[in-house]
């Protein structure tokens, strides 16, 4: 007898049931004994959304469902963030904690103009890792703000000066 089996399982990712019997030297069963074993060897990208279109002031909402709890999403919005969190906790932004969606809501604080897909570096429970990107883009379009706009006209000469200060 050996205290020692080795097992094959499939290599779905999944839970797998083991199942041990044991038998006396009789070969009568004496005890049974079974557990799970979670095989994770993949992310699985369900969805990865971001707001379509903003601009300055409004509210970006970043939403990536992995379908499992217990990771790290890191996003990436070229040019805006390059180091945003998202949750899975009922906290900014996230609706439902632990429910393998991570989010978060943000608002844009800057005329910054872009066109771009959002990135996410995600490590799950088993330190799987992988890059996601959304599944569209991210539209940041904000037109600049024009304030104290001058004009100084001259009708002898045909001249006409205008003058104004701008956010960009």
């Amino acid at each position: 007898m050996t205290p020692f089996k080795d097992f094959n399982l499939s290599s779905v990712d999944g839970t797998k049931t083991v199942s041990v019997t044991f038998y006396d030297i009789n070969d009568n069963e004496i005890s049974s004994v079974s557990d799970d074993i979670i095989l994770d060897t993949t992310i699985t990208k369900n969805s990865f959304s971001v707001t379509a279109n903003a601009t300055k002031g409004d509210l970006i909402r970043v939403s990536l469902d992995i379908g499992e709890t217990g990771g790290r999403v890191i996003a990436k919005i070229p040019g805006v963030y390059e180091y945003l969190k998202l949750f899975d906790n009922g906290l900014n932004g996230d609706t439902t904690p632990n429910d393998g969606v991570y989010e978060r809501t943000i608002i844009v604080e800057t005329p910054f103009d872009t066109d771009t897909q959002v990135e996410a570096s995600v490590v799950d429970i088993a330190q799987n890792s992988v890059t996601l990107f959304t599944d569209n883009n991210l539209l940041l379009s904000t037109a600049p703000t024009i304030s104290s706009v001058r004009a100084v006209s001259n009708a002898d000469s045909g001249e006409m000066v205008l003058s104004f200060a701008t956010n960009e």
